[in-house]
């Protein structure tokens, strides 16, 4: 008799054992999962953060390129005005001063 319920204690022993062991094993998958998880949202913040960076980085390329070139068309401008002005006020002169004659 007593052998008997020894034998019971250590089935229900072992039983316990195997619960906490698969309790133990589930908490570790679910914590693995868990930071697998963190790790994924992590790379996909970094990889908006520097597509982000790059957007930026070209509209101010872009930004910088069209004043440049709008600098450049009103440096022509002035220059073809700095240029024409004077043939412009020689040739008023010249004719005012025939219209005169």
């Amino acid at each position: 008799m007593p052998n008997e319920v020894n034998m019971k204690k250590k089935k229900k022993i072992i039983i316990i054992i195997i619960i906490i062991i698969i309790i133990i094993i589930i908490i570790i998958i679910i914590i693995i999962i868990i930071i697998i998880i963190i790790i994924i949202i992590i790379i996909i913040i970094i990889i908006i953060i520097i597509i982000i960076i790059i957007i930026i980085i070209i509209i101010i390329i872009i930004i910088i390129i069209i004043i440049i070139i709008i600098l450049i068309v009103i440096i022509i401008i002035l220059m073809v005005i700095i240029i024409i002005l004077p043939i412009i006020i020689i040739i008023y002169i010249e004719i005012k001063y025939y219209y005169i004659i």
